[in-house]
C-alpha cells in the first residue's frame, strides 16, 4: 500500500545556524501544514533567508534536522527536494530569450510536456507577451515569469523569499491572487517570507512570527489575530471630558482629535451598556464602534521591534 500523504510539507526539529557569534537561526521548531498558504514572517534580519536556504540545502544547520514532504532533507536529499520550487531573491531568467523559452527550458529539464508552458503562461497572465524577450519585461512580469518557472515541475512545495518586493500596487494584487489560488489548484503548499504584515494578513491562512532567530507564534493566521485586544473607538464633542471617564474607571485610553480610543474586548451587550453609561454621565457620544488592530500591530506587541524608538 503507498504510504499516506505527510500532513506537514515541512518539519525542522531544533534546527539552528550561526554565523560567527551571530546566531541567525537558534532551535526552530517549523510545522508548515500541507495545502497551506503559510506565511513566514519576521523582521529584518530575524532570519527568514538564513531558515530558508537551509530548507533548500544551500547552507548547513549547525544542529537540527529538516523534513521535507516527509523526507528528511540530509538522509534523502534528492527525494525532499525534488518536489520543491522556490523564487529567492531577484528572479533568475534568461534576458534574451522569450517568456516561453524561459519556461520551456524548464520543461525540458523537468521532462514536462510542452503543453504546460501555454498553461502556466495562462495562469500568470502573459500570453500576450509570451513571445517577447524578458529583458522587455517590467519587474511584475518578471516575477509572474519566476513563479511559472518555479511551477512547472508541478512542486508540492513552493517557497517564496519576498516575492512582492519592488512591485507596484497592480503588480501585488497579481500575486496576491495567484498565490491564493495555488493550493486549490495545484495541491501546492506555498511558504511565503515576508517582512510586509499586510503581504501575510491578506494571503495566508496560517503563520509562523520569528525574531532573533526564534519562533514567537506559529498556527492560524486567525487565531494569532484573536490575540489583539480590539479597541473601543468613541466620536465625541468632548475628548477631554470622554478621556478622563475611560481613565477614571482603570481603561488604557488615548484621545485622538474627536475620538477617544479605549483598549477594550466587550461584547454587543457590553457595548451597548457602555453607551448608556456615557450617555447617563452626560458624556457627548456621535459614534461608538470596535477596531480590532491588524496584524502589524500585534506583530510589534510580539517581538522586538516595539522596542525600537521612532
Amino acid at each position: 500500500m503507498p504510504s499516506p500523504s505527510p500532513t506537514h510539507a515541512v518539519r525542522t526539529h531544533a534546527l539552528a545556524k550561526s554565523f560567527g557569534a551571530v546566531a541567525a537561526v537558534d532551535g526552530l521548531h517549523l510545522a508548515v501544514p500541507a495545502g497551506s498558504v503559510f506565511g513566514f514572517l519576521g523582521p529584518n534580519g530575524a532570519g527568514k533567508t538564513t531558515t530558508i536556504r537551509l530548507l533548500l540545502g544551500l547552507v548547513r544547520p549547525d544542529d537540527g534536522r529538516i523534513e521535507l514532504a516527509g523526507h528528511d532533507l540530509h538522509r534523502e536529499r534528492a527525494q525532499a527536494l525534488s518536489g520543491v520550487g522556490a523564487i529567492v531573491e531577484a528572479p533568475a531568467l534568461y534576458p534574451n530569450l522569450t517568456g516561453r523559452e524561459n519556461l520551456r527550458v524548464g520543461t525540458h529539464l523537468l521532462q514536462r510536456p510542452a503543453a504546460v508552458v501555454d498553461e502556466l503562461l495562462a495562469l500568470v497572465a502573459l500570453r500576450d507577451a509570451a513571445d517577447r524577450p524578458v529583458r522587455g519585461y517590467s519587474l511584475g512580469m518578471r516575477q509572474r515569469l519566476a513563479l511559472a518557472r518555479a511551477l512547472v515541475g508541478q512542486p508540492r512545495l513552493l517557497i517564496l523569499d519576498e516575492p512582492t518586493n519592488g512591485l507596484d500596487p497592480a503588480g501585488i494584487t497579481q500575486m496576491r491572487a495567484l498565490i491564493r489560488e495555488l493550493p486549490a489548484r495545484f495541491g501546492t503548499t506555498v511558504l511565503l517570507s515576508s517582512h510586509l504584515l499586510s503581504e501575510i494578513e491578506q494571503t495566508a491562512d496560517h503563520c509562523a512570527l520569528v525574531d532573533a532567530g526564534r519562533l514567537v507564534y506559529q498556527g492560524p493566521l486567525d487565531r494569532l489575530l484573536q490575540r489583539a485586544t480590539p479597541r473601543i473607538r468613541v466620536e465625541t464633542d468632548d475628548p477631554g471630558t470622554t478621556l478622563a471617564w475611560f481613565r477614571e474607571r482603570g481603561f488604557e485610553a488615548v484621545a485622538d482629535g474627536d475620538s477617544v480610543h479605549a483598549l477594550a474586548d466587550l461584547d454587543a451587550g457590553e457595548r451597548a451598556a457602555l453607551t448608556a453609561a456615557l450617555v447617563h454621565a452626560r458624556v457627548g457620544v456621535s459614534g461608538l464602534s470596535v477596531d480590532r488592530p491588524g496584524l502589524e500591530a500585534l506583530f510589534l506587541q510580539m517581538t522586538r521591534a516595539s522596542e525600537v524608538p521612532a
